[in-house]
């Protein structure tokens, strides 16, 4: 079985309306490098347990119900990536942040955002920028979408910062410039 094989049979044996229980060490690991197995984990599975989860990963964020998280996290990228991850609860916008240790090499992520607004559920990554790639660049602000069974991932620039609180300041801008309008009442007469 092909390396992307294996991968998208773990995630789907991890999906199943909650994270927690879902994924045991006997399953067959692909062979990865360190950096292609923190890649999948933070640009695929993630995105795909946002996307695919019917609400249950979000929720399971959101409540703080890292178990499940943690046990893949582990599974796929190693106990000590693993141990470094932060699950904070956004009152603002709605959703969770989940913070990992400091990136080492470009597209690694400082953090990631599970977000939830009037159309369903969305997930940003804040990203190491490669170093001289623009004067005070220090991260890439990315989201990944999901149309028809497929993510796509979209660039939203180059940022100057790294921290989870700039970040979060940063995501309450683009929630709130990308909301969709309340519908008007229909008028009376």
């Amino acid at each position: 079985m092909k390396v992307a094989a294996r991968l998208v049979l773990i995630a789907a044996l991890c999906l199943g309306g909650t994270v927690a229980g879902l994924c045991s060490a006997e399953q067959e690991r692909p062979e990865m490098t360190p950096q292609q197995r923190i890649y999948y984990f933070e640009h695929m599975l993630l995105p795909r347990w946002t996307h695919e989860s019917e609400g249950a990963f979000p929720a399971d964020m959101e409540k703080g119900n890292t178990s499940g998280l943690m046990r893949v996290a582990a599974e796929i990228a190693g106990r000590e990536f693993a141990d470094a991850l932060q699950v904070r609860a956004l009152p603002e916008p709605a959703g969770a942040l989940i913070v990992f240790a400091k990136p080492t090499r470009v597209t690694e992520c400082y953090a990631v955002a599970v977000l939830r607004d009037e159309s369903g559920f969305r997930y940003f990554t804040l990203e190491l920028a490669e170093e001289g790639i623009g004067e005070g660049i220090k991260s890439f602000l990315c989201e990944w979408t999901y149309k028809a069974g497929k993510l796509a991932h979209a660039n939203l620039g180059g940022r100057s910062y790294v921290d989870e609180a700039r970040f979060a300041a940063d995501l309450r801008l683009i929630m709130e410039k990308t909301r969709k309008p309340a519908e008007m009442p229909e008028p009376k007469d």
